[in-house]
């Protein structure tokens, strides 16, 4: 068993022109929402929503697509201990970008993560809810 092995999916980060009319549309298909928080240093607005497991981050972006199709910026992956994982990826010769565990005042108590680049220059993030 890999150290760092996820428990779960948490959320799949979506951005958005506008997270209301994204929040909107996703809510007709039976996402309900479940978050809203504003990004202290971007100062832009992220809406979670759910349906069934499945969550979604839409997040206020200037450009959200490449041309012709949506854009999917990461997939984020749970963990119980965020210092173990960020040292288990480092032990793998990956490299976290910016080499640091940042922190978010999302959720009750803030979220600690830290994210790498796939093969093909997705972002799976790796995120501890406090």
């Amino acid at each position: 068993m890999v150290p760092f092995c996820p428990l779960s999916m948490n959320h799949i980060g979506l951005p958005a022109s506008d997270v209301d009319s994204a929040a909107m549309f996703y809510s007709r298909l039976g996402f309900s929402h479940i978050g809203r928080f504003r990004n202290p240093e971007s100062g832009d607005d992220v809406v979670f929503m759910r349906l069934g497991s499945l969550v979604l981050e839409l997040y206020q972006t200037v450009r959200p697509e490449v041309p012709g199709h949506g854009a999917i910026d990461h997939i984020a992956l749970q963990v119980e201990d965020i210092d173990a994982a960020f040292e288990a990826v480092r032990l793998l010769g990956l490299s976290p970008i910016g080499n640091r565990i940042d922190f978010l005042p999302f959720w009750e108590k803030g979220i600690r993560f830290f994210k790498i680049a796939g093969v093909n220059g997705e972002i799976i993030e790796f995120i501890q809810v406090l």
